[in-house]
């Protein structure tokens, strides 16, 4: 994932910083998360999203984007005082690399993401959970993305994403590993809104 990194490093040097095809944007919203094999279902886990990024144009329609974002993921368990199912609250830095096409006032786009763990806890109807099995530091995720423009600078975002297939978030309690399923995933919902601040084409 380095190497991702260091190419769009590459790319963004100081000559494409001052070309009218680049731009910057700070991000703002909410996601909407759940974690496969935690015995609950559906985006019941609501949290903040905010963050800022680049953009850069490499052809007449397609860019390159790279972002560094604070992101609340995790489950929520509706009938935590029925079931005791325990829910999860997880924190993560994600940097997330796309590549992106524009069409009139539309983008979609197409990425990866290297996240990074920076807090996590589960809780059951009588509280926090001391000894939890624990969370891996680090996923990779693969998302796409729809934009639509509603003024100038200012754009509205929608993002699906998921670690499936490539890093599980946790081993399973049993410790049974499949090549398609190798432990516990996540999967979020993004809603936010962009705005750009620099330069935008």
């Amino acid at each position: 994932m380095k190497k991702y990194f260091l190419i769009f490093l590459l790319i963004t040097n100081n000559s494409i910083l001052k070309s009218k095809d680049f731009s910057g944007y700070c991000n703002l919203g909410f996601s909407a998360s759940q974690v496969s094999g935690d015995n609950l279902s559906g985006f019941n886990k609501i949290g903040f999203v905010f963050g800022i990024g680049t953009k850069k144009f490499i052809y007449e329609n397609i860019y390159l984007n790279f972002e560094i974002k604070y992101v609340d993921k995790g489950s929520r368990n509706p009938k935590l005082n029925q079931n005791n199912i325990p829910q999860i609250q997880l924190t993560y830095i994600e940097t997330p690399i796309s590549i992106g096409v524009k069409q009139k006032k539309n983008n979609y786009t197409l990425g990866m993401s290297y996240v990074s763990l920076i807090n996590s806890k589960e809780f059951d109807y009588y509280g926090e959970i001391n000894n939890f099995r624990p969370f891996k530091n680090h996923e990779n995720a693969v998302f796409v993305s729809f934009e639509r423009q509603l003024k100038n600078k200012t754009f509205i975002n929608f993002t699906l994403s998921n670690s499936f297939l490539l890093t599980p978030i946790r081993n399973h309690a049993s410790n049974t590993s499949l090549w398609y399923n190798r432990g516990q995933y996540n999967t979020v919902l993004y809603l936010t809104i962009k705005h750009h601040i620099i330069n935008i084409k």
